[in-house]
């Protein structure tokens, strides 16, 4: 049993054993390769193409076997998410979850790095899929946003202890388009073949994302606190209070106060009305402001006693929260009336 872990061409082709009669390709490059695998008649009909670099990987299939496969799956701490035409296949992720895709959707799929998926593919079934594997820097990225603002179950490797992820969701026209195009499209040649597919995952990324991040019904996740877990996100509260120019990451602040990312995370939202990284940026710019009001500290170093890189960040941070720069606050000696007040701190 081969377990394909999303590396290279190898280990895909060892997953999916294909025999010696069948016709690969690839063209590599600048930290990059696409590879396609043209199916022999003993081994099935159609094609396979993989594209692989640094922190994403495109599987694309377009073909049916002759005699079926068994594909075993170990995500690490790549976050995948599968985009099918036409499909049908039975699913199981370790003893947790079984499931049978028969219809056209997209789905996310989240595993700790220790599980194992059992993919079974019948004979002669046509596939017509895309699926992507990416780190989570590279959604933060697109999205442009801060990693620690990313659903938890978008961000850092699950642990053992986490449950299996599973999201189906219906196949919008135009995740459908991008998808029909990734398969059946025609493209560039050579390196812009290359850049082409990535291009076009990553159009795909950005629209799961932007359903991922705006449904409440994903970004809502049912936490139950107890009265030690609540105590732990107030104790993580005080530390972040007592670090805001060196804030700890969520991994090493879970740790400290002993619990687990997902309810950290979440119900630090629900008690506080903000994420952790929110949060960390309020407080920095509340230091910042007092030390304009009450010392003659040049405006530079204030804004690196609050923790901000730049003063430009600073002040551009600064006047999106108050309505004017921190020379002019302090030329006016007075609180402004801020434009957006933050959310109430419980006690």
């Amino acid at each position: 049993m081969h377990e394909f872990q999303w590396g290279d061409i190898d280990d895909l082709l060892a997953c999916a054993k294909v025999g010696e009669f069948s016709t690969t390709s690839s063209e590599e490059g600048q930290g990059s390769s696409l590879s396609r695998i043209e199916l022999h008649p003993q081994d099935g009909a159609g094609e396979i193409e993989y594209y692989a670099d640094d922190d994403l990987r495109v599987l694309m299939f377009d073909c049916a076997f002759r005699a079926g496969r068994t594909f075993y799956v170990r995500d690490g701490d790549w976050i995948r998410l599968n985009f099918s035409l036409d499909i049908y296949i039975d699913m199981a992720f370790g003893s947790q979850l079984s499931v049978q895709e028969l219809q056209p959707s997209w789905r996310l799929i989240r595993m700790p790095p220790t599980d194992v998926a059992v993919e079974v593919v019948s004979p002669s079934s046509r596939l017509q899929w895309v699926t992507i594997c990416c780190k989570p820097e590279r959604l933060s990225h697109l999205a442009g946003i801060d990693p620690d603002d990313l659903p938890f179950r978008l961000k850092g490797a699950p642990t053992a202890d986490d449950d299996i992820i599973y999201r189906p969701f219906a196949l919008t026209p135009a995740l459908k388009a991008l998808t029909t195009n990734l398969i059946g499209g025609v493209r560039p040649r050579g390196g812009l073949g290359r850049a082409y597919v990535a291009r076009k995952a990553d159009e795909l990324l950005i629209l799961a994302l932007d359903h991922l991040l705006n449904d409440h019904s994903i970004e809502s996740l049912q936490v139950r606190l107890t009265d030690r877990d609540l105590e732990a996100i107030q104790a993580a509260r005080m530390i972040l209070d007592e670090n805001l120019a060196h804030p700890p990451t969520m991994k090493a602040l879970s740790q400290r106060v002993g619990i687990n990312r997902n309810k950290l995370y979440y119900g630090f939202k629900n008690l506080f009305q903000m994420s952790v990284s929110e949060y960390v940026q309020s407080r920095k710019i509340e230091l910042g402001r007092n030390l304009l009001a009450t010392t003659d500290v040049p405006v530079s170093d204030i804004a690196a006693m609050a923790g901000f890189r730049h003063q430009c960040n600073f002040s551009t941070a600064f006047k999106a929260r108050y309505g004017v720069s921190p020379i002019v606050f302090r030329q006016q000696g007075r609180p402004p009336r801020p434009i957006l007040r933050a959310p109430e701190l419980q006690a």
